[in-house]
């Protein structure tokens, strides 16, 4: 059998072969007689060589895989994909934006850490920032939902617009206050308030779902509470061979294929993206609230400003860019360019949870795991996504003691009443949180 390069690639030498050869060789010199059993002098002299020459055959197999997509791994792979402009995705820190609350002009450097109070995954604050006086609640005041108020030592921001009441307003620690046609939710303690940008301490898909990070681990005097108004924007593992394969075919199509795929594959690469679908209309007449002659990336994740640059240098000339959200781009020439694209619009999803339990069995925080794992499955869905209530009931079987759910109600209001699956569009998505979970576990026998 041939080995080496062929017309068929390359066939190494497998060691056993190797082996032969080498005793043929020294009978050949030594005469027949020579004693080549693996016990003897010969013998493991001709294995030790074997074994080197064999490692030679190994990595002229690893070289000629270098050239081969398909066959060659780690950093040769790397090499061959530069070739054609695609680089391996490096891994990424999941990110989120902490809203710390406590006593005003309190000072957060930079790198206070923050945990998901169930997985203890740790998020650090990138810059520093400082706590600033939240406005004092007004009565009979209208307000717009973001606002944010300090009223009885604690901070409030407004969930649904409205006008105040009269006199008091929210005190309470709850989720969704009435206050005259106001609804607050409530955000912490004191009376100063601070967003923060913060990213996870490790790399990789670390899930924080909205309101989920409430503990300080690095406490500092003056900071009381923090929490995390909205889903963590999901980090990613290093890529892996499979994939950057993959994303290699799809860059060199996108090359020389339509704008939409090549338009796609520029912004997916782009630092913590995790979705991306575009649209366009080619039509001369607006489509889906397309502008004629127009394409519209919905992207989830990543930094605007990247996200901006890469629509830019990846859309054709003369075509328009279209969406919710846009910024200015700056070409070589010093010409600022308008650019659009739309982010996918947000759907809180409440649930009403009842269920029996052996109660013997029933961990103490069983509540809360049940919380826990309807988010870390909403977690996983992307946009466009319907929400239904028998598959989040399914995931609660997993918990110890449960021994049947008996209510799975869910809806996008509080107090859902109904198991109606939640229909979301091609630019929505479903998101969820722990504290818009109530759940009631009764005891029964097993």
């Amino acid at each position: 059998m041939p080995y080496g390069l062929t017309a068929t690639g390359f066939v190494p030498k497998p060691y056993e072969q190797v082996l032969a050869d080498i005793q043929a060789d020294m009978r050949s010199s030594f005469g027949d007689s020579i004693d080549l059993s693996p016990d003897s002098v010969f013998g493991q002299l001709a294995g030790i060589v074997a074994e080197r020459v064999s490692e030679v055959w190994d990595a002229a197999q690893a070289v000629f895989n270098a050239f081969v997509p398909d066959a060659s791994t780690g950093a040769g792979l790397d090499a061959l994909a530069a070739v054609t402009g695609t680089l391996r995705l490096p891994a990424t820190k999941s990110t989120v934006t902490l809203t710390a609350t406590g006593t005003v002009g309190t000072a957060l450097p930079a790198g206070r850490q923050a945990s998901v109070a169930v997985t203890l995954a740790r998020f650090e604050t990138l810059a520093d920032a400082v706590l600033l006086a939240a406005p004092v609640w007004g009565a009979a005041s209208p307000y717009v939902a973001g606002n944010r108020v300090s009223n009885a030592a604690r901070v409030y921001q407004c969930a649904v617009a409205g006008t105040s009441a009269g006199a008091g307003g929210p005190t309470s620690t709850s989720t969704a206050i009435t206050d005259g046609t106001v609804t607050w939710r409530y955000l912490g303690e004191g009376l100063g308030v601070v967003d923060a940008d913060a990213k996870c301490t490790v790399t990789g898909p670390t899930i924080a779902a909205a309101y989920s990070i409430a503990t300080i681990e690095t406490p500092v005097s003056g900071w009381s509470t923090v929490t995390n108004l909205a889903l963590a924007v999901t980090g990613r593992d290093l890529e892996t061979d499979a994939n950057l394969r993959i994303r290699r075919e799809a860059d060199l199509q996108a090359t020389g294929g339509g704008a939409v795929q090549q338009i796609r594959e520029a912004v997916a690469t782009v630092a913590a993206v995790t979705e991306v679908t575009v649209y366009e209309n080619t039509t001369d007449a607006t489509v889906d609230s397309i502008p004629p002659h127009a394409v519209e990336v919905v992207v989830l994740g990543g930094v605007s400003a990247d996200v901006l640059a890469a629509i830019f240098a990846a859309v054709a000339a003369g075509i328009a860019t279209y969406g919710s959200s846009s910024g200015t781009v700056t070409d070589s020439m010093g010409i600022a360019h308008t650019v659009y694209f739309s982010r996918p619009t947000a759907v809180p999803v409440y649930f009403a949870i009842a269920l029996l339990k052996d109660a013997d069995a029933y961990p103490i925080d069983g509540d809360a795991q049940v919380k826990a794992a309807i988010v870390a499955y909403g977690a996983t869905f992307r946009t466009g996504w319907d929400v239904r209530s028998s598959a989040f009931a399914a995931r609660l079987f997993s918990i110890a003691g449960v021994l049947d759910v008996t209510q799975a109600f869910l809806g996008a209001a509080p107090a859902p009443g109904t198991d109606t699956t939640i229909v979301t569009s091609s630019r929505q998505l479903a998101t969820f949180a722990t504290a818009n979970v109530s759940v009631s576990s009764s005891d029964a026998a097993p």
